[in-house]
C-alpha cells in the first residue's frame, strides 16, 4: 500500500475521532453541567465562589425598578472569559435593544450578550483590574428591567450561577405589601400567572422565609443556596385577588 495512502487514511480516522470527541464533550456538558449550559451554552464556573451577594431593588411610583448588585467573589484561579457573566431575568419580556436594558458596572466592562428566549439574558464582562486568585473580588453592577413592576402582583428572581454562601435580597416598593411568598422555583414553572398561583398553594418552599420589616420593604436572606436553581420572590399589593382571578 502506498505510504501516502496510509497517511491519508490515518488522518481521516484521526478527524473522525476528533469529531466524536467534540460531540461527546458537548453531550457531557449538556448532561452533567446542565444549568448554565442548557440555558445559554455556558459551562458553569468552577474557578470561583461567591461568599456574599447583596441585591437591592427599588420600585418607584411608575413601576420602574432599579437593581443594584454587590457580590463578594473568591477566585480559586484566574477565570476564563466565559466564567465572568451576569444572568438576568425579567418578569415580562426583555427588549433586545441594548439601550433599553440599562446595565452599568463600576469594576467591569461589558463584552457581549447572549439571549435565551424573551425573558433571559446573559451579559459577559471583563474586569477593569486584574483578578488575583485567592483574594476577594468585589463585583458591582446595576441594571434596569425593561418591564414595569406596577401590577397588583409582581415577582423578582434570583439565579446564582456559582456556589454562594449568603444572598440577601431587599425590595422597596412605592405601595404597601400585603403578602410576600418566596420559594425555590421548579424548572417547569415559566408562565407569569402560573408562578402566582403556584406561590399561593406551595407548601414546601425549600428556602428561608422572607420578612416585612416595613409595609413597603421586603428582605429575604438565603443560605445553603444551590447553584443553577431559581429562587423566586412574589409580592402582593392591594387588589391582587381580583387580578389573579381574571
Amino acid at each position: 500500500m502506498n505510504f501516502w495512502v496510509i497517511i491519508e487514511r490515518f488522518l481521516a480516522l484521526y478527524g473522525l475521532c476528533e469529531l466524536a470527541r467534540r460531540w461527546g464533550k458537548e453531550v457531557f456538558r449538556a448532561t452533567y453541567a446542565p444549568y448554565l449550559y442548557r440555558r445559554f451554552g455556558i459551562k458553569p464556573p468552577a474557578s470561583f465562589l461567591i461568599s456574599e451577594s447583596f441585591i437591592n431593588v427599588a420600585v418607584d411610583e411608575l413601576g420602574h425598578a432599579t437593581a443594584k448588585v454587590v457580590s463578594e467573589n473568591i477566585f480559586i484561579k484566574s477565570p476564563h472569559k466565559w466564567e465572568l457573566v451576569d444572568v438576568f431575568y425579567d418578569s415580562k419580556e426583555i427588549s433586545r435593544d441594548a439601550n433599553t436594558l440599562g446595565y452599568m458596572s463600576s469594576d467591569s466592562e461589558e463584552r457581549t450578550r447572549r439571549w435565551k428566549g424573551k425573558k433571559e439574558l446573559a451579559i459577559f464582562w471583563r474586569p477593569k483590574h486584574t483578578i488575583i486568585p485567592l483574594t476577594r473580588y468585589c463585583h458591582e453592577f446595576s441594571w434596569v428591567p425593561s418591564s414595569k413592576l406596577n401590577d397588583p402582583i409582581n415577582y423578582w428572581e434570583i439565579y446564582p450561577i456559582a456556589k454562594t454562601g449568603r444572598e440577601l435580597l431587599t425590595v422597596t416598593t412605592h405601595l404597601p405589601v400585603e403578602k410576600v411568598i418566596c420559594f425555590r422555583k421548579p424548572w417547569w414553572l415559566t408562565r407569569e400567572m402560573d408562578i402566582y398561583r403556584y406561590a399561593l398553594r406551595v407548601k414546601e418552599t425549600h428556602c428561608q422565609p422572607p420578612k416585612l420589616p416595613e409595609p413597603n420593604k421586603i428582605t429575604w436572606e438565603l443560605t445553603e443556596i444551590k447553584a443553577g436553581k431559581t429562587y423566586t420572590c412574589v409580592f402582593f399589593h392591594e387588589g391582587w385577588q381580583q387580578y389573579i382571578s381574571k
